[in-house]
This record gives C-alpha cells, sequence and structure tokens, in this order.
C-alpha cells in the first residue's frame, strides 16, 4: 500500500454508528470502508463505514480528492485505517482520525479472491 492522506473523521455524532455500540470496536489499526451517496449524486460527500453503519464523513476538501474514484466504483483501490481514537477529545470532528492508503493492483486482486 501506499500512503495517500491522513484525515479526520467529521460529524460523527450525526450517524448511526454513535448510537449503536460501534464505537467501542473503532480502535487504531480498524478498516473503515469508503463510499458515497448512490441515492443522491449531486453529494460530494464520502462517508466512512464499520460493518456498513456510517460513523463520519470526510471534509469536503478530503472528500473532493476522492469522491469521483468513489463514484465510479473504485473504492476497493483504498484503504482506511484508523490511527486515532480520542473519546476525550471535546470537539467531534478531532476524535476520530485515519490514514487513507492506495492498495497496490496485487492487494486488489487478491482481496477480489476473498
Amino acid at each position: 500500500m501506499k500512503y495517500f492522506k491522513e484525515c479526520f473523521v467529521e460529524k460523527i455524532y450525526h450517524h448511526n454508528a454513535w448510537t449503536e455500540g460501534v464505537w467501542d470496536n473503532l480502535k487504531p489499526a480498524t478498516n473503515l470502508n469508503l463510499s458515497c451517496n448512490e441515492k443522491d449524486s449531486s453529494d460530494e460527500t464520502i462517508y466512512l463505514k464499520y460493518n456498513d453503519k456510517t460513523v463520519g464523513v470526510l471534509s469536503d476538501s478530503d472528500s473532493k480528492t476522492l469522491i469521483d474514484f468513489i463514484k465510479m466504483g473504485h473504492e476497493k483501490i483504498f484503504n482506511a485505517i484508523i490511527i486515532q481514537n480520542k473519546m476525550d477529545e471535546v470537539d467531534e470532528d478531532r476524535k476520530l482520525k485515519v490514514v487513507i492508503y492506495i492498495k497496490s493492483s496485487g492487494e486488489i486482486n487478491a482481496s477480489n479472491h476473498e
């Protein structure tokens, strides 16, 4: 994998993962999936999910760098890994941080056969 960028996960209180007990599983090294709003093509937001539960979103500027790839169905080339989970942080948009990697073609092919 090749490092792409680090991002804070925003709006964590606005999504179902916070209320459905998912937060306890969001530890450093946990993988999150990147997705977009398939029902609204004008939505330019990248959503981060854990077990199909939305954890939060990337900022507008971070989403902008990825949205075209995700909308074209290339979400499997990215791997988002939690690197920070600070429950005691006051600012909801600074509690969770991820690093996003780009997978090599070999890693993508291997994950397609699992």
